[in-house]
């Protein structure tokens, strides 16, 4: 035998798998999404306002060997989340996993900030969990057993409007 067929294989551990990450282009998020893509993932870079930074997290994605978009989406808005899933969809083929990194809050004292401001807040993180899309997507492929399950869960614990 020679010395490289005694090589070990250099495939990297989510080669091939697909993730959207929310809130990736700024901090935690830029930094989820950047492990990713080391980890062989495809990954879709979501922003809602920092472009420049989602295209060099998308480019610095790429570099790795990794396949990047990026999609402007606001994740409280539910149609935009399920755009996300198409999208992501669309370029990888598939869907493993979604990290919920998005934020929002008011930027004020407490006593200040009104029930709306609140709301969204909350609803931010909400949606971009618990979207129509997700299920529709975890339904339709039963092979996604992670994303299957959180689908399940999702429905059994909306009880709140």
């Amino acid at each position: 035998m020679s010395a490289s067929q005694h090589q070990p294989e250099t495939t990297t551990p989510m080669q091939g798998h697909a993730a959207i990450v929310t809130g990736a282009s700024l901090g935690i998020g830029r930094s989820t999404a950047l492990a990713l893509g080391r980890a062989g993932a495809n990954v879709l870079v979501n922003y809602r306002s920092h472009e420049e930074a989602a295209e060099e997290v998308v480019q610095q994605i790429k570099e790795t060997g990794s396949q990047a978009v990026k999609m402007k989406a606001d994740v409280s808005d539910q149609m935009a989340v399920e755009s996300l899933v198409a999208r992501a969809q669309q370029e990888f083929g598939r869907l493993d996993y979604v990290i919920s990194n998005a934020a929002y809050s008011d930027r004020e004292p407490y006593y200040d900030n009104n029930m709306e401001g609140f709301r969204r807040t909350i609803y931010y993180g909400w949606y971009s969990n618990k979207s129509r899309g997700m299920r529709k997507k975890a339904e339709a492929d039963k092979s996604n057993e992670p994303l299957a399950e959180e689908a399940a869960a999702s429905r059994s614990s909306q009880t709140w409007a």
